[in-house]
């Protein structure tokens, strides 16, 4: 079970809790978003109202861009998904958990397919093995940055 909190908008994403079993744990999932200009940034927040293991958290942000460029300036990691027509930035910072980013090819398949067109890359964020402790958040930021 989800709690949001006041003036915190609720969203979905692809598989956020993949093989996360819960078992009598209430979790709360807070996201704040921002946009300022082109950019849209969200800072997201994980809390247990009981110690819980979690064996592997990951989001997939789907792009109609073909390819994938990584730059690290002043220890920055910025993923770029990038196509003809426009950039999509993606920048993660200030996070409690290791995040691991890849990018995961869709072929044909259904992941590959969108109602506006195909979906050839999905940029994958996950993080493997943590713990929540009691009334401790987890939280991450992220943006989100079109050219």
């Amino acid at each position: 079970m989800f709690h949001l909190g006041k003036n915190q908008i609720p969203h979905r994403c692809s598989g956020c809790f993949d093989s996360l079993r819960i078992v009598e744990s209430k979790l709360q999932l807070g996201v704040t978003w921002t946009l300022h200009g082109n950019s849209l940034r969200g800072v997201e927040s994980l809390t247990s109202s009981q110690p819980l293991n979690v064996h592997r958290l990951w989001l997939a942000i789907p792009s109609r861009h073909d390819h994938l460029e990584t730059s690290n300036p002043q220890g920055a990691g910025i993923d770029r998904l990038i196509s003809e027509e426009k950039t999509l930035e993606v920048q993660v910072q200030n996070s409690d958990l290791l995040l691991e980013i890849s990018a995961y090819a869709t072929g044909n398949g259904p992941l590959g397919r969108g109602d506006r067109g195909p979906l050839p890359l999905h940029l994958i964020l996950q993080t493997k093995s943590f713990s929540l402790t009691p009334a401790v958040p987890k939280r991450w930021e992220r943006s989100l940055t079109t050219h």
